[in-house]
């Protein structure tokens, strides 16, 4: 019965996961990478990159408003729709790609430490460790991943309200003109978001 609990997460928790996984550590570069790319069109990048996460959660909510496939995941649902060989294929490409985004995090929350924290130890010496806690904490089951990912949501509002006071000093004149920019600059200015907003596909 205490294992059954430690697997189910509650609503507020499966929120915390999805929105965590989304707005990873790279949305800290995303304002100064896209104004190197599109300059004061970048929101513009930033609103055509949320479509992906949008389609991809539509996506969900469609795939597992059908009731035949509550009691399955999309490794499943891959394997009835494309067979078991492409199936499988896919799957192993969905789960690789999580896999990737572990490295990719782990070395850029250290690198981050290691710059603003601890310039002294090596990028490996902080990685690790993020790695080995990340294990940890999952061996004790998803219910465990929603309680620290609602912890560390609660504790970054505050934060997210302190740049709030930044929007006096804001100006409309700074993403003036609107499209002043080649278009090709904002599509590919567009990419950018798409990296930070990756993580959606958790919620599958």
């Amino acid at each position: 019965m205490e294992n059954s609990r430690n697997n189910v997460l509650t609503t507020s928790q499966t929120i915390v996961i999805i929105v965590g996984s989304m707005l990873g550590i790279g949305i800290l570069s995303l304002p100064a990478n896209l104004s190197k790319i599109a300059h004061n069109d970048g929101w513009i990048g930033v609103v055509i990159g949320s479509l992906y996460p949008l389609y991809m959660g539509l996506c969900a909510i469609l795939i597992f408003k059908d009731n035949s496939y509550q009691n399955t995941n999309i490794i499943e649902i891959s394997k009835n729709y494309f067979g078991k060989i492409l199936g499988s294929s896919l799957s192993f490409i969905f789960t690789f790609q999580f896999f990737a985004y572990i490295i990719i995090t782990a070395a850029n929350m250290s690198n981050m430490l290691r710059v603003y924290l601890v310039l002294f130890l090596e990028q490996y010496k902080l990685a690790i460790p993020i790695l080995l806690i990340s294990v940890y904490t999952a061996s004790k089951g998803i219910r465990a991943l929603g309680r620290i990912n609602e912890i560390i949501f609660y504790a970054s509002i505050p934060l997210i309200l302190l740049t709030v006071l930044g929007i006096k000093q804001g100006n409309i004149l700074n993403i003036q003109p609107i499209l002043g920019n080649p278009f090709s600059s904002i599509l590919k200015a567009s990419i950018e978001p798409v990296y930070s907003f990756v993580g959606i596909e958790i919620i599958f």
